[in-house]
Formats: C-alpha cells, sequence, structure tokens
C-alpha cells in the first residue's frame, strides 16, 4: 500500500473534532446518561475493535467498504483535535456523524469535504469517478448545525449555498462574487478557513506521523464488501449501476444491457457476473419486439 496516497483519498471527506481521541471514543462507544442523540444507523454506539499506532494498518481497517455497516478511524492530531474518517457509502464524507459526536462530546465538529474531479475516458466511452466540491459545515457542541459553507458539482450542475448570519473573519478575503461558483470556494479557502479556526489542517504526512489511532465499526452486517480497486474501476461502476436497474428491468433492459456490456468489455472478469443479466435483459426486449 502507498501509504502516503490511501491517506491522501480518505482526507478528501473527514471530520475534525475539537477534543482528545478518548474523549471522542468514549462519545462514541459508550450510551449517555442524558437523552443523546442516537448514532448513524439509529444505534447506541459503535464497538471499539482496537487501538493501533501504525498509520498503514489503520487506514488498512478502513478498506474494504462494508456498507451498510461502517468503520471508523479517530486519529489523534494534538491533545485537542481528533481527526474523523468512516468507509460509509457512496461517499466517506462524515455527512451523518458530526450532529450527533458534537452533542456527545460536547465539543464543537467540523464537516470538510473537499473532492477532486475524476473522469474516465476511453474512445467514446466516458464515466465520472467522483465529482467535484467543497463543503464545510461547522456544528456546535449542542449538536446544532451553525455554519455550512458549499459549493458542489452534483452531477454536472455546480451548486452553491452559504448559511446566511454567521460570518467568520478570513471569509473576507473569499471571492464570494465569482460568477463561476467553483471559484467562489477554493480548496486553498477550505484549508485557510480550517487553520483560521484553531484546527490543525489535516494531511497525509500530518496523518502518517501520528501515532495514535482507534479503530471502531457501527454494529450490523454488510450486505456487500468492495474494495478501494473496485471503486476505482470503471468496470465496477457500470457492474453496480447495471445491477442497480434490475429490479426495473421490464421497463429499462436496454440500460442493463448497456451498463453490464461496458463493464465485461472494460474489465472482461466481470463476464461470469454480467452473462445470466444480460440475457435476462435480451429477453425482455425480445418479447417487447414480439408483442
Amino acid at each position: 500500500m502507498d501509504v502516503a496516497a490511501e491517506a491522501g483519498r480518505w482526507l478528501e471527506g473527514y471530520g475534525l473534532a475539537n477534543a482528545s481521541l478518548d474523549c471522542c471514543v468514549g462519545a462514541l462507544t459508550q450510551v449517555p446518561p442524558e437523552n443523546a442523540y442516537r448514532l448513524p444507523g439509529g444505534c447506541d454506539k459503535y464497538t471499539l475493535i482496537r487501538s493501533e499506532t501504525s498509520a498503514e494498518q489503520a487506514l488498512g481497517f478502513l478498506n474494504p467498504f462494508t456498507p451498510p455497516v461502517v468503520r471508523h478511524l479517530l486519529v489523534e492530531l494534538s491533545s485537542e483535535w481528533t481527526l474523523c474518517l468512516n468507509n460509509s457509502l457512496p461517499n466517506p464524507t462524515f455527512s451523518h456523524d458530526g450532529p450527533s459526536l458534537a452533542q456527545r462530546s460536547r465539543s464543537r465538529v467540523f464537516r470538510v469535504v473537499d473532492t477532486p474531479s475524476r473522469v474516465w475516458k476511453n474512445g467514446k466511452a466516458k464515466r465520472v469517478m467522483s465529482w467535484e466540491g467543497r463543503i464545510f459545515t461547522e456544528y456546535a457542541a449542542n449538536g446544532s448545525e451553525e455554519k455550512t459553507i458549499l459549493a458542489t458539482n452534483d452531477g454536472g450542475t455546480w451548486k452553491w449555498f452559504l448559511t446566511p448570519g454567521l460570518r467568520y473573519p478570513i471569509e473576507e478575503k473569499f471571492n464570494y462574487e465569482a460568477q463561476r461558483i467553483k471559484a467562489r470556494f477554493t480548496s486553498d479557502d477550505l484549508r485557510a478557513l480550517v487553520a483560521s479556526l484553531g484546527a490543525p489542517v489535516p494531511s497525509a504526512e500530518l496523518l502518517m506521523a501520528s501515532a495514535k489511532f482507534a479503530l471502531l465499526q457501527s454494529p450490523g452486517e454488510p450486505d456487500r464488501m468492495v474494495t478501494r480497486e473496485e471503486l476505482d474501476d470503471p468496470a465496477y461502476g457500470y457492474f453496480h449501476s447495471g445491477l442497480n436497474l434490475l429490479p426495473h428491468i421490464k421497463t429499462h433492459a436496454d440500460r442493463v444491457i448497456h451498463d453490464l456490456e461496458m463493464a465485461v468489455e472494460i474489465n472482461p472478469q466481470y463476464e461470469p457476473k454480467a452473462r445470466e443479466h444480460i440475457e435476462a435483459a435480451k429477453r425482455v426486449l425480445a418479447g417487447e419486439k414480439a408483442a
């Protein structure tokens, strides 16, 4: 494993808690005595699998993805700040953990997303592997959402949102009036904002330099297991898209055939798994023509 590269990928979506590692572990693995927020998935607590001192071993715990069971990695950045990662799908972006962690740990928590655009092309075939976007959200110690800044490409259309009211001093330097939404809140802006709020700005080097990790897991049984390698393979994207359409094969047979045949064309190893579904979709289309 290229640890630095893997660390960089996980840092495309993370949480930052203004609390110690021990505080965060306790907040997530113990049932609070008061009526606290339940954790994502409706559970009362996560399970501490083990503590770790190796960044490579800790990051390895997050791969594969196991939806809907989520693995969590807490990293001590300092005595006052904890980095929070998870392997939820479709995007590991800490989107559901922030309010409960903030309220349970009685600390402010940031959600940070900084994903680049990744597009796979081969001739006329094209698949977007990830859409560019930047999100910052601050949750107060009571779990309420204090502030959100969002500039994301949502499937081809850029969206912009800025919480009215509260303004951080550093925002005066941001170009919120830019005509192009992607220029209103850049990666540099995002990092500068995090630093201005007193938090360490996570980097692959900072993560790898840490020697204290906590590995946690949500309860339940996974529906499937997906490796990073599969997620980075455009064939897997087409294959999974085709499988998702199977319940609607009577109205989307052509799409099933297209997506599964694309998967096989890109990666022939998918042929045995796709063959029966392709044939079933072809029978649906043949029946429509006969009718």
